[in-house]
């Protein structure tokens, strides 16, 4: 993985703020954005880095809401994280430049209540149709 030309494309397409960086072990990258920054930084990735393998979209509790983890592999690993804050759980839907993100995003729909903007089929992958519970894995104090 090219990560200085990474780091210059993180720096570019999420100016004027600079993006969260982290390293992890082998070289993994791990990146924090905004919601607004993700979907410009996805379509820079896929057209100058050719990075088109979107392992999985995972997700997880935090302070103040949930956290959406979006898995790239290109060589190495890449991270990108966009926090929800509680009560506007709105992300952009990447099934437009990733068809594979469908599943994906109808996962954590179904498990978190995370809503994916532009996808019009979260219909439940994992849940029963006819669930009316809360997200199961949105703890208690989460829920809405």
């Amino acid at each position: 993985m090219d990560q200085e030309g990474i780091l210059q494309t993180l720096r570019r397409v999420c100016a004027p703020e600079s993006p969260g960086l982290e390293a992890g072990l082998g070289g993994e990258m791990f990146v924090a954005l905004a919601v607004g920054q993700l979907k410009p930084l996805v379509q820079a990735l896929l057209d100058e880095h050719g990075i088109r393998h979107l392992s999985t979209i995972t997700a997880l509790n935090c302070e103040g809401g949930v956290a959406v983890l979006y898995h790239f592999w290109h060589h190495g690993g890449l991270t990108l994280r966009v926090h929800c804050p509680r009560g506007n759980f709105v992300l952009p839907s990447l099934l437009d430049l990733i068809p594979g993100a469908d599943w994906y995003e109808r996962e954590v729909h179904d498990l978190f209540g995370v809503e994916f903007a532009g996808h019009d089929h979260l219909d439940p992958l994992l849940l029963p149709d006819d669930w009316d519970e809360p997200p199961p894995l949105l703890r208690e104090e989460e829920a809405t």
